[in-house]
């Protein structure tokens, strides 16, 4: 993967998780992050799947336990991906994850699920503030 796509990934991913931060910021109790967390799953799934730069597609999004929000991603190429290529795209992620307190303060887990263009999966990435 080139400097390139994997700056333009970062970035794209990143905004996808702005969504989440408006939804989860001012919530108190598990429940309330949990629900602003439903709603920030039920914004993103209202525009998915939605094409975040020329090779990236997120299909969706999705609550996991333990106030975790779950993104789903497509890399839209004919090139097969793996699991270490899509480790360089962690410190982007972390970076990005640093910059929303809301996340950071209400210890919010972002995991990112990312395939192929066939539906192979390349792996998972998970930013918290852990």
């Amino acid at each position: 993967m080139s400097r390139l796509t994997l700056a333009l990934l970062g970035v794209a991913i990143l905004f996808v998780g702005v969504v989440a931060v408006v939804l989860v910021r001012q919530k108190e109790s598990t429940d309330e992050i949990n629900d602003g967390l439903a709603q920030a799953c039920a914004a993103v799934n209202k525009v998915s799947p939605k094409m975040i730069d020329a090779v990236t597609r997120v299909d969706g999004a999705s609550i996991a336990p333990n106030r975790t929000i779950r993104y789903h991603i497509t890399i839209l190429s004919n090139r097969h991906y793996t699991e270490k290529e899509l480790g360089l795209l962690l410190p982007d992620l972390q970076k990005g994850y640093n910059r929303k307190e809301s996340f950071k303060r209400y210890r919010v887990t972002c995991e990112y699920d990312y395939f192929n263009q066939d539906g192979t999966p390349i792996g998972s990435l998970s930013v918290s503030g852990n």
